[in-house]
Order: C-alpha cells, then sequence, then structure tokens
C-alpha cells in the first residue's frame, strides 16, 4: 500500500514539474535546471524511478540503504525548495514594485 502511494505521489511530481516546465518563464526553468542538480540529486531520481516503477518493492529493493536513501532524496528536496524560495521571493519583489508604483500614481492624482 505505502509503495502504491509511493508511485502515486511520483506521478504526481512528475505532472507538477511538467506544469511548471510550460508555464514558468525561461530564468525559473534555468533556475531550476541549475540548482537541482549534482550526484545527490541524480542519486535521488534514479532511487524514485526505481522505487516507484512498481505497485510493490523487489528484495533488491527492499536492501536500499535507508540513509543513502534519505541522504539523497534530502538534498533533492534541499534543492527544490531553494528553488521555491528564490521564485517567492523574486516574485514578492515583484509584486511590491508594482504596489510601489500604484501608491506613486494614486500620490499624484491627489495631488
Amino acid at each position: 500500500e505505502l509503495s502504491a502511494a509511493a508511485q502515486q505521489a511520483r506521478v504526481r511530481e512528475l505532472a507538477a514539474l511538467a506544469d511548471f516546465d510550460q508555464a514558468a518563464d525561461p530564468e525559473a526553468r534555468d533556475k531550476l535546471s541549475a540548482t537541482v542538480t549534482g550526484s545527490e540529486v541524480n542519486d535521488a531520481e534514479k532511487y524514485l524511478t526505481r522505487l516507484t516503477d512498481r505497485p510493490e518493492l523487489s528484495e533488491a529493493e527492499r536492501g536500499i540503504s535507508p540513509k543513502k536513501l534519505e541522504a539523497a532524496l534530502s538534498a533533492r528536496v534541499d534543492r527544490l525548495r531553494s528553488v521555491e524560495s528564490a521564485l517567492t521571493t523574486g516574485q514578492v519583489q515583484d509584486l511590491e514594485g508594482l504596489r510601489d508604483d500604484d501608491v506613486t500614481a494614486l500620490e499624484l492624482s491627489i495631488a
């Protein structure tokens, strides 16, 4: 059951990444590809592919080191969160700029 749930979560994640790729501007896509990289990320991708290719785990998959798996997945999640944080910060700055422009326009119309 847990393996099947992980498989469903992986499918949702891949769909979300595809949506991001379609909707994001080139700078955001570049930020993602430049940040979510490295040997631990590659290992995490391999683990995810291997562990979610079927609804149940094989004996070999059950033998994967939990410490190595956790390290790889944690590194990948940390990098994804870093991208999310950077993109959110950029959006906040853009919105602050729009607000400042609106306040200036309002002040000029009152004056």
